[in-house]
């Protein structure tokens, strides 16, 4: 089945940056000679992550996987990161599974998704892509081909035309998927993200779940609380972009007003130590210096037991991101 491929603006109904430079992944053969890896090999302990256990897959649920890959063409060429998402699919099962920052261009985004497809041969996908820039932004969405879609929908939020979202629409539930912007060096889009994103984000998911509950996965750029900042205490924090006061409380506003449940802290309320980035420049990867950019929100309705649909599990899969950069994440909900 060929991938559907649609620049921002457009829409499917179905029958039945962003962060700078220094997050791209090195060639493999480079030479590791960061800071970070010559502390660890100097002995500096890395931070310790909290065990966050997870239970057992819960029959006739819903698992979804969302990944930053910080462009799809270098983990195809990437023997290593593409053995990692193939491990991913075989270990994780994932029913959908959003792959952010895919950077594709409309020229060559059919070769590649198909490329990328013969590794994911239980799966349609959906690709949103960014047309304001070529190589830049966009988000694709992988959905197993036994789940009734009702339908998909790209870019509904901030037409930026710079492919950052995909709802899929389930009997049940929508899953959006999102790519939220950077703020950017010197913070040049930080009003853009506070005073135009994150307003129509929170009217878009409260028009969803007028209809149905809400699961909103994504690498969200910001980190919202201080045990989600390795340095949290660090004078340029309160300055850089994910970390501003402004971006971290316009977060927790999106939560409240919108009646959003972020799904990780529901479950392990106080761990530490457990984050979904890291930079590659630095080698922070080597010491678990990081900060938690990537969310699985869900609303409230799915952990108050009021739905026959629940939230069951939420975990950070630091395993498949030895290298750094972003790490996937997991949430996964139970029909009882």
């Amino acid at each position: 089945m060929q991938p559907t491929i649609m620049p921002p603006g457009k829409q499917r109904a179905s029958p039945s940056e962003d962060e700078p430079p220094a997050k791209y992944f090195r060639p493999e053969s480079a030479p590791t000679a960061t800071a970070g890896a010559k502390a660890a090999a100097n002995g500096v302990e890395p931070i310790p992550r909290a065990a966050t256990p997870r239970p057992p897959k819960a029959n006739n649920g819903l698992v979804v996987v969302h990944w930053n890959i910080a462009g799809l063409s270098s983990l195809l060429k990437s023997p290593t990161r593409k053995a990692l998402f193939e491990r991913l699919l075989a270990s994780e099962s994932p029913d959908i599974i959003a792959l952010s920052e895919h950077k594709l261009s409309l020229p060559k985004a059919a070769h590649t998704a198909q490329e990328l497809m013969g590794l994911a041969k239980a799966y349609t996908s959906h690709w949103a892509i960014c047309t304001a820039k070529q190589g830049y932004s966009g988000m694709g969405v992988l959905v197993k081909k036994e789940l009734k879609v009702v339908g998909v929908w790209m870019d509904q939020i901030c037409m930026l035309k710079e492919g950052r979202t995909i709802t899929v629409e389930l009997e049940d539930i929508y899953v959006v998927a999102t790519y939220v912007p950077n703020s950017g060096a010197d913070l040049k889009r930080i009003d853009l993200r506070i005073g135009t994103w994150d307003p129509e984000l929170r009217a878009y998911i409260t028009r969803l779940q007028r209809m149905k509950p809400v699961c909103l996965v994504g690498d969200m750029n910001v980190a919202h609380l201080d045990i989600d900042i390795w340095n949290v205490g660090a004078k340029h924090i309160s300055k850089s972009a994910g970390t501003t006061p402004r971006e971290r409380e316009s977060f927790g506003r999106t939560l409240r007003e919108v009646g959003l449940v972020d799904a990780f802290r529901e479950l392990h309320s106080n761990v530490t130590g457990c984050f979904t980035f890291w930079s590659t420049r630095s080698g922070n990867q080597h010491l678990n210096r990081g900060l938690r950019l990537d969310y699985s929100l869900v609303s409230r309705s799915l952990v108050d037991d009021s739905l026959p649909l629940r939230l069951h599990c939420c975990d950070l899969l630091r395993d498949y991101a030895p290298s750094g950069d972003h790490c996937p994440t997991i949430v996964g909900l139970k029909r009882v």
